[in-house]
């Protein structure tokens, strides 16, 4: 079976920053791109997205122009500035 390691690079206006919070501040965010990386040989994907991440009381939701928003899963810090829900890496700089 192949898996699929997606990261996310995401442009972020916070609304309550800490960036030593173990789940990242209530902020909204969207995405410049979508990053694939297929672990069976390691070749690489990039594709444009528009996708707005909102992350809510340790929760991330999404949206786009399609879809309305929906609860995708709660959030965990992996390490310092790195979170994962679901099948989704999302790594923040320093500007929270």
């Amino acid at each position: 079976m192949k898996k699929l390691l997606t990261t996310i690079t995401l442009l972020c206006f916070s609304v309550a920053a800490n960036a030593k919070a173990v789940t990242p501040p209530d902020l909204a965010c969207t995405s410049e791109k979508f990053i694939s990386i297929f672990n069976i040989n390691l070749n690489s994907d990039i594709s444009a997205s528009n996708t707005l991440y909102r992350f809510s009381d340790g929760s991330l939701y999404l949206s786009s122009e399609s879809l309305e928003e929906y609860l995708y899963g709660e959030v965990e810090e992996a390490e310092y500035l790195r979170y994962v829900t679901g099948n989704k890496t999302i790594i923040f700089n320093d500007f929270f």
